[in-house]
């Protein structure tokens, strides 16, 4: 599945439009008959009232009305704004509504609008699309929030008026939907955070565009599950159920600083949970606090580089002066390694001059949370679009693969960007990012490239999670889970 900013969607229907001869109101159409065919086997409903715009997000809503209209039901529908201004696909579908019905009503008195909302079973959002930037005017917020106050189930089309298609920034009385239907692809901004409480349920229709139109535009890729088994299908990496350890991939874990033993630890037990042949440890603090027995803990670095062409360093690494110095020196240890670098390493790495910054994360993953990533890059993102744009930019310019963390996670090199939307709020604690680097590097260690092995990683950390019982599993406990979720997506 994929999503795309909401400005590319009049891009795709001029596409459509000019290369393939699909004109818009074919899209309207099938739009239509799709949120006709999704309200019936959804929702036990009789009387619903469309409330759309002149705009074509208003011209689905009139569409619709039709096909309700030519089933029976006792359909109403409210038309807001100067019909002037209607687009000639709306218009062309006014047209027609009025000569089936006169239960169209132009800029309702609040009044009549009330009595509307009142008399109605069901609200069928079709106001504002992906048109949508800002705030709501003062005449089209008192009918939003008499939508919103009505307490009826909302269905909005496209996407919820008042949330920012691109952004996923909203009005603040943006339309709470029970559940959305999305025309083609997902809108990038429907995968923000808050995104969620006004999309209620999120379905995608096809409404005939040519699949690889896509290809010619600015996309995402939502990581789920036929993702992430496309992928391993495609990487003609195989893990054979009979091989020896040697032959399951091996990984160096380097970090684990005195007081902070335990972020290595847990990174070194994600990978083993992930099945990685042999995990090597080469851990910093206090020897006698190794919880591993099944780790190969090794004490001098070079011996400990020397064991693994893989490498995750920075876990619980230390942020002094005495620790970076230890980190630049391994760091040129590790020229000819895969690597990923995460927490202290980060920290470390954002100090460094701009030559000293390429020359370390070339061809590597980093894995930053916010903060980490506001000292790599010097910049805040304030919504999905900025947070994509500038990971792929921090990829672009150091060639490195960018696991920006986070819900939305963020996972790109530059050019192909991966987002998982979801959010668990039993990863919110503390080791989780450790875990997510033990299960990365492990799968780097199979074979994987490491941009399709930061998306396998990111989705199996997310899955874990998921499958743990209880509100607030152990990072170990969600790590048990790791299997589980490779049976799903190596089967």
């Amino acid at each position: 599945m994929f999503s795309i900013y909401g400005e590319v969607s009049k891009k795709i229907d001029r596409v459509c439009k000019e290369r393939f001869l699909i004109e818009p109101i074919v899209l309207m159409e099938n739009a239509a008959i799709a949120s006709c065919n999704l309200l019936i086997s959804n929702y036990n409903f009789e009387r619903p009232l469309i409330v759309c715009s002149t705009g074509n997000n208003g011209g689905d809503g009139l569409a619709l009305s039709r096909h309700l209209f030519n089933k029976n039901y006792d359909v109403k529908t409210v038309v807001l704004g100067d019909l002037k201004k209607l687009s000639p696909e709306s218009g062309r579908n006014l047209e027609i509504l009025k000569k089936l019905t006169d239960k169209i009503f132009f800029n309702p008195t609040e009044k009549t609008f009330s009595n509307l909302l009142s008399s109605s079973d069901l609200l069928v959002d079709g106001l504002f699309g992906t048109g949508f930037h800002g705030e709501f005017t003062p005449f089209f917020r008192k009918y939003v929030k008499k939508m919103n106050f009505s307490k009826k189930k909302i269905f909005s089309l496209d996407i919820p008026s008042g949330l920012d298609s691109s952004t996923g920034l909203f009005d603040k009385d943006a339309i709470r939907a029970s559940s959305t239907i999305t025309f083609g692809f997902v809108k990038t901004g429907m995968l923000w955070k808050d995104s969620k409480k006004f999309t209620g349920d999120l379905y995608v229709a096809d409404i005939s565009i040519p699949n690889d139109i896509i290809f010619d535009f600015d996309f995402q890729t939502i990581i789920e599950k036929d993702i992430v088994k496309g992928l391993i299908e495609h990487s003609h990496t195989k893990r054979e159920d009979y091989s020896h350890k040697r032959e399951r991939g091996n990984l160096l874990l380097i970090g684990g600083n005195k007081g902070m033993e335990g972020a290595i630890q847990i990174a070194s037990f994600g990978a083993m949970k992930a099945g990685v042949g042999i995990v090597y440890v080469n851990q910093l603090g206090n020897e006698k606090i190794r919880f591993l027995k099944e780790a190969v803990y090794i004490n001098r670095i070079e011996d400990a580089v020397s064991k693994s062409d893989n490498v995750v360093i920075g876990c619980g690494f230390g942020n002094d002066q005495n620790s970076e110095e230890k980190f630049l020196k391994i760091m040129e240890l590790l020229k000819k390694k895969k690597v990923l670098i995460d927490a202290d390493g980060l920290n470390i790495i954002s100090r460094l001059d701009e030559k000293m910054k390429k020359k370390f994360l070339k061809n590597r993953v980093v894995t930053p949370h916010p903060e980490e990533f506001f000292r790599l890059t010097k910049k805040r993102f304030k919504n999905i679009k900025e947070k994509i744009s500038f990971a792929k930019d921090f990829s672009s310019e150091y060639s490195v693969v960018t696991v920006l963390k986070s819900p939305p996670t963020v996972v790109t090199d530059g050019e192909n960007t991966f987002i998982l939307p979801n959010s668990n709020i039993k990863l919110a604690t503390a080791g989780s990012g450790d875990l997510l680097a033990g299960i990365i590097g492990g799968y780097i260690s199979f074979g994987y490239d490491i941009l399709t092995a930061s998306v396998i990683g990111v989705y199996t950390h997310f899955k874990a999670a998921e499958y743990s019982k209880g509100k607030n599993p152990l990072i170990s406990q969600i790590a048990e889970n790791i299997g589980e979720v490779q049976n799903e997506i190596f089967s």
